[in-house]
C-alpha cells in the first residue's frame, strides 16, 4: 500500500484489516513461539477458533468422565466460564492450560497428546529427542527408501522388545 497502513485507507473497513494491523505488535505470537503447528487443513493454526477439534475433544473428554465443567475447571484450577469458551471455540487456550487439563483427567500420554495436538500444539513425545530426531530422519527426501525402510523395522523391534520387557 506504498507504506501507508491498513487502517488509514478508505477504500478497507477496519473488518479488512487484520488484528492489530494498526500498532506495531504482532497479532498472535509465531508458531515457534507457541509451539503451535500448522494446520493441513486451513494454512493457520490448528487451534484457530473456527476449527474446534479441541472443544469438541475436551467435550468429549470431560463427558466420558461425567464431569461437569465446573467439575473440570475446579481440578484443572480454571474458570467455568474458560471450559465453556473452550468447548464452544470462543477461547485457544495456551499449551499449559492443555497440560493442566489433561492433568485434571489423569489422560493417558495418547490422550494428553491428542488434546495437545487437537489445541495446535506438538505432542508431549516430542520433547523425547530421540522422536524428534527419528521423524526429521525419516521425513528427510535424501534418505535411500531401503533405508527408511530398515530404519522403521529397527523401530518397531526395538518398540517390541520394550513392550515385552514393559508387560513382564
Amino acid at each position: 500500500m506504498d507504506g501507508a497502513r491498513a487502517a488509514d485507507s478508505p477504500a478497507r473497513s477496519m473488518a479488512d484489516v487484520p488484528p492489530c494491523a494498526t500498532t506495531d505488535t504482532p497479532a498472535r505470537p509465531t508458531p515457534a513461539q507457541t509451539n503451535r503447528v500448522a494446520s493441513p487443513h486451513t494454512g493457520g493454526s490448528v487451534s484457530d477458533a473456527r476449527d474446534n477439534g479441541f472443544g469438541r475433544l475436551l467435550a468429549k473428554l470431560r463427558g466420558e468422565r461425567g464431569w461437569s465443567q465446573g467439575k473440570l475447571a475446579t481440578q484443572a484450577g480454571l474458570d467455568t466460564s474458560s471450559i465453556s469458551r473452550y468447548e464452544k471455540g470462543q477461547r485457544a487456550p495456551d499449551r499449559e492450560t492443555v497440560i493442566a487439563v489433561a492433568d485434571a483427567m489423569a489422560l493417558p500420554i495418547v490422550e494428553r497428546d491428542k488434546l495437545l495436538v487437537a489445541a495446535g500444539f506438538l505432542p508431549s513425545s516430542w520433547e523425547e529427542p530421540l522422536v524428534a530426531d527419528l521423524a526429521e530422519l525419516l521425513a528427510d527426501p535424501s534418505l535411500p527408501e531401503p533405508v527408511r525402510n530398515d530404519v522403521r523395522t529397527l523401530v518397531r523391534v526395538a518398540l517390541e522388545h520394550a513392550k515385552r520387557a514393559r508387560e513382564r
